[in-house]
C-alpha cells in the first residue's frame, strides 16, 4: 500500500487525528495539499502504513 512516498513523508507539517469521527488530516509545507480519510478502512489502512514507515 502506497499512500504517500518517503518524499511527501518528510515534507508532512502537521497530522491531525480525530478518533472519535474515525478522520485524519494531513498538513504539508505548502499547505495546499492536504489529504483526508474519513472512511474507517482507509483511517485504519493508514494509521498502521503511517506507524509502518515512521518506525
Amino acid at each position: 500500500m502506497n499512500f504517500l512516498d518517503e518524499k511527501l513523508i518528510s515534507q508532512i507539517t502537521c497530522i491531525k487525528i480525530y478518533p472519535e469521527f474515525n478522520e485524519l488530516k494531513i498538513y504539508f509545507h505548502d499547505d495546499h495539499e492536504n489529504y483526508s480519510f474519513n472512511n474507517s478502512d482507509e483511517y485504519d489502512q493508514f494509521l498502521n502504513y503511517l506507524i509502518k514507515v515512521l518506525k
